[in-house]
């Protein structure tokens, strides 16, 4: 389904897509979307989305409206919707829609902080009702605060063996400084690590170098509507350690944040307990 062209260039159902750097952007058309994905990551998708066969889709991150095109055209799903902090609106992806008829299947909503549970629970309740999602995807600020709340806001809505996909997890391991002044979203996956081993909630996880992929449990909710928490999930002597990862500039500091910092920098996979290594 995926024609490539070059590298950088591909082409689905004679839409085409253009793969860039984060940081450089093209501007998209309803023809050709700039995707800032690397070539590797369009594959996983695709490889992702025929094994899960999503038939609703959450994302958080509209940026020139690629990713949607993306989803729409190898998912097919029944619904996909996708919110973004920018007013919006982007006109390719809106002619995209038009043109292929999606307007009862695709839905943007602008304007939208990922770190806002009332306004995402609003937008879940709209645009899916009572449906439990089976894909959702976190592409959006990067940011640790707002992942994790849209986490606690979002998880909970997952389908048993739905998948939960936290992109970006590793951008304060690039070989180039990025965002020294935040705290690395790398201390979120760790959390995610430990809910894993303590509830059943979290079936498993598979980690790259770019991606977290959290797969929803069978067990049901313990929790009130509203009171779920990614830090519940883990016990207490697990959350004594947060404090040495999020403290100041956690890869200066040593111990505990440096050995992360060891072990993401290299490019590396793990899942449900295995430590294959990938080419960077």
């Amino acid at each position: 389904m995926i024609e490539w062209a070059s590298e950088k260039d591909f082409r689905i159902g004679g839409t085409d897509f253009a793969c860039c750097p984060p940081g450089r952007t093209v501007e998209s058309s309803a023809d050709r979307f700039m995707l800032q994905k690397a070539s590797w990551a369009v594959e996983a998708y695709a490889e992702l989305l025929d094994r899960l066969a999503p038939k609703r889709i959450l994302e958080l991150g509209v940026l020139e409206g690629g990713s949607v095109a993306l989803l729409a055209l190898l998912a097919r799903p029944e619904k996909l919707v996708a919110a973004d902090i920018s007013p919006g609106p982007v006109p390719a992806l809106e002619e995209f829609v038009q043109r292929r008829s999606l307007e009862d299947v695709v839905a943007v909503h602008f304007g939208v902080d990922q770190a806002d549970r009332e306004a995402l629970a609003g937008i879940i309740t709209a645009e899916f009702g009572d449906s439990q999602l089976d894909l959702i995807i976190d592409d959006a600020s990067h940011d640790l605060d707002r992942s994790r709340a849209s986490f606690d806001a979002l998880f909970p809505t997952l389908r048993p063996g739905g998948l939960y996909v936290l992109e970006d997890w590793s951008w304060a391991h690039a070989p180039v400084p990025v965002w020294t002044d935040q705290t690395p979203l790398s201390v979120m996956v760790f959390e995610l690590a430990m809910a894993s081993v303590q509830h059943g909630l979290i079936a498993g996880m598979e980690i790259n170098r770019g991606w977290a992929i959290v797969e929803r449990g069978p067990e049901p909710l313990p929790f009130e509507e509203g009171a779920f928490t990614l830090s519940a999930l883990y016990n207490e002597r697990g959350r004594e350690l947060i404090p040495a990862l999020t403290a100041g500039d956690p890869p200066r500091r040593g111990g505990l944040a440096a050995r992360i910092k060891r072990l993401t920098s290299g490019g590396w996979s793990a899942s449900r307990g295995s430590d294959s290594r990938r080419p960077g």
